[in-house]
């Protein structure tokens, strides 16, 4: 986990979770660089839906967004689709690119061969998530690495 032992025990989960999704598109970075898709593609994958479930966690997000309250956490689909609803974020990245992501997740579990982002999906992908203000990444508000990515 590109976060082992690198989120402080004392933050919010708003704030857990942004650094959650920090450190993942880091290390996914990292691993894509090293030709290990599945891991990346596990990583990229985990840092969107911590982004996304940051916006349902916060009251303050939710009441800035007139977001709606969630009985439960939902699932990454349903908070896609609402924060597309309430305009925090627009539909270049919609649910046809969350399922061709988590296909590639899936294959990848399966122990299927699975290569990086293409440049199409990278693109939409890194548009969410600075939509989602996760990106960019500023080497000095992440603690350094200290899992297998270093």
């Amino acid at each position: 986990m590109p976060h082992a032992g690198l989120i402080p025990p004392n933050i919010s989960e708003e704030e857990e979770l942004l650094l959650r999704a920090k450190l993942h598109v880091r290390g996914a970075r990292i691993r894509q660089e090293r030709g290990e898709n599945a891991d990346a593609i596990a990583a990229f994958y985990d840092a969107l839906v911590s982004a996304l479930l940051r916006f349902f966690v916060s009251d303050t997000l939710r009441r800035v967004h007139g977001l709606p309250p969630l009985d439960d956490n939902g699932d990454e689909k349903e908070h896609l689709k609402i924060l597309s609803e309430h305009n925090v974020i627009d539909a270049e990245f919609g649910l046809s690119e969350l399922e061709e992501l988590s296909s590639m997740l899936d294959r990848a579990f399966e122990g299927k061969t699975v290569g990086p982002l293409g440049n199409g999906l990278m693109e939409k992908y890194e548009s969410i998530m600075k939509q989602l203000q996760v990106l960019p990444l500023r080497d000095d508000e992440l603690p350094k690495e200290l899992s297998i990515t270093t």
